[in-house]
């Protein structure tokens, strides 16, 4: 039966009647489609599997879909739109020794920080960490420094501690008018509790935390190298697992850095030794460096994301041939503007000019505004323009990192073969050419992509196409959008909006 559409010179009552009629209609095909699919008799084992204990296989996809709603986004603003509102006034992070920063360069409690609490059993004074520390409270503070100054910023990170003492000490630990509040503990629940009573214990200190903040959000560890010692009733696994629990049963706002990390290092062939102490509970500076990152992603923060649109002027800096060499530090006055781009053309005037990956060609330095952990530069030749290079600035030795080639092979410009390129078009299909190359492809037709026109950037990967993703760059807009191949189904991934 057609149903009419609700019109402009329709009131409310009528409007409401054909809904639910629209509604009505909708559940009755629902049902007609459900029964056929039962009376079909489709039971290969693969379907069965997939439909688990649920009669149909869309039952168990939406329950799976709600309990991922519980669990760890891949990303969310709610940090971000409350920063950017206005409405956030304080942060405190509260954790172990990973949350002290220990570990890292200049890790540790500072004995001239600020008191955290004193025990009144023990009189011991617990003090917040050094504030120069490589560690990812510090990448986090520096953020807020840098982009919302107005907000109170408290590192009551306490080396060695575990919920068990967090539990035993919350209302020393928590005050009653907490803003938002980061909590991660676990890692020394491993020797110092049992895993029912981390459970217990867990359960009660973010239940106290909750009630005490307008946003809490928990995070479990990071994996160590050391879970295999016969001093631990369990592993960090197992601390994964009972946080992740607790959040998806009450609602909690969760980020597994447990999984993130391994994730990670599986996508990256990374190395755990290369992240974590190999002897010890705690990341290194690399290590650090990489949590800041994941956290910047799940809570969707990166440095410096203001005014993208209306960048001033004088963050580029074009500088003469001569004055920068391969040594060149980021420090050196030259590159005294912090967040600004620089420009060099390197030719035969400058001395240095063999040390550089092609002799002749243009130099980029980035000047990080906040931390020059964040610096970096690119080379491109002046001749070979496809060829990109890149180092990072050591924040351990001070000095440049050896260049990387970003692009094996060259970047290739698809024009020709706009008709063959839709939304759908597989990662697998030629005209993405050969792994390791990037192509560009100005999309002027509505053949699916997000908006009608704009440009469709494509990474085949090298190794294989776990590594292939796609950039929709929105035309006249700095709007930009990504999506990674999804190689166990064969099919792209949703897009997400990245600025």
């Amino acid at each position: 039966m057609a149903i009419d559409n609700i019109n402009t010179t329709d009131n409310l009552n009528t409007g409401r009647v054909k809904l639910n009629e629209a509604i009505n209609q909708a559940n009755t095909v629902q049902g007609q489609l459900d029964t056929i699919v039962i009376a079909s008799g489709t039971s290969d084992a693969e379907t069965i599997q997939a439909r688990g204990d649920e009669p149909l296989l869309y039952n168990r996809l939406d329950n799976v879909d709600t309990q991922l709603a519980q669990t760890v986004p891949h990303a969310t603003t709610k940090l971000l739109d409350s920063l950017e509102s206005g409405s956030v006034t304080k942060i405190k992070l509260i954790g172990d020794s990973i949350t002290v920063g220990v570990g890292s360069t200049n890790g540790g409690e500072d004995p001239a920080g600020t008191i955290i609490f004193t025990d009144p059993d023990t009189s011991q004074v617990y003090r917040e960490g050094y504030k120069n520390s490589l560690c990812w409270a510090n990448f986090f503070r520096n953020y807020i420094q840098a982009d919302f100054g107005s907000i109170s910023f408290f590192n009551a990170g306490i080396g060695g501690k575990s919920a068990l003492f967090a539990n035993q000490n919350k209302t020393l630990w928590v005050d009653d008018n907490e803003d938002v509040v980061f909590v991660m503990l676990g890692t020394n629940d491993r020797q110092q509790n049992t895993l029912s009573g981390f459970k217990t214990d867990i359960t009660n200190f973010l239940d106290y935390v909750d009630q005490r903040s307008n946003l809490m959000i928990v995070m479990s560890p990071p994996p160590t190298l050391n879970d295999g010692e016969a001093y631990y009733n369990f592993g960090i696994k197992e601390v994964d697992k009972v946080i992740t629990d607790v959040c998806k049963e009450k609602n909690y706002l969760h980020l597994s850095n447990y999984r993130d990390f391994l994730e990670f290092v599986g996508y990256s062939k990374s190395e755990l030794k290369n992240l974590l102490e190999t002897n010890g509970s705690h990341p290194i500076d690399a290590g650090y460096l990489s949590l800041w990152r994941n956290i910047q992603q799940k809570l969707a923060i990166i440095d410096n994301t203001k005014n993208w649109d209306n960048e001033p002027l004088d963050s580029i800096i074009n500088l003469t041939t001569t004055e920068v060499t391969t040594t060149t530090p980021i420090m050196d006055d030259i590159f005294s503007t912090k967040g600004a781009f620089y420009y060099s053309e390197i030719t035969d005037d400058n001395s240095d000019k063999a040390n550089f990956p092609i002799d002749i060609g243009i130099l980029t330095t980035y000047r990080a505004s906040v931390s020059d952990t964040h610096s970096f530069q690119e080379y491109r030749s002046r001749y070979d323009i496809n060829t990109i290079y890149r180092r990072v600035w050591s924040f351990v030795g001070g000095v440049w990192a050896d260049w990387s080639m970003q692009n094996d092979h060259p970047i290739v410009n698809i024009q020709d073969d706009i008709s063959l390129v839709t939304n759908a078009t597989p990662i697998t299909e030629p005209v993405f050419r050969v792994a390791g190359k990037t192509t560009f492809l100005d999309i002027t037709a509505d053949v699916g992509f997000p908006t009608s026109t704009g440009t469709l950037v494509t990474y085949r990967g090298i190794a294989n196409d776990l590594w292939s993703y796609q950039e929709w760059r929105v035309r006249n807009s700095n709007s930009l959008r990504r999506r990674v191949w999804d190689v166990t189904n064969d099919i792209w991934k949703a897009w997400e909006i990245l600025h």
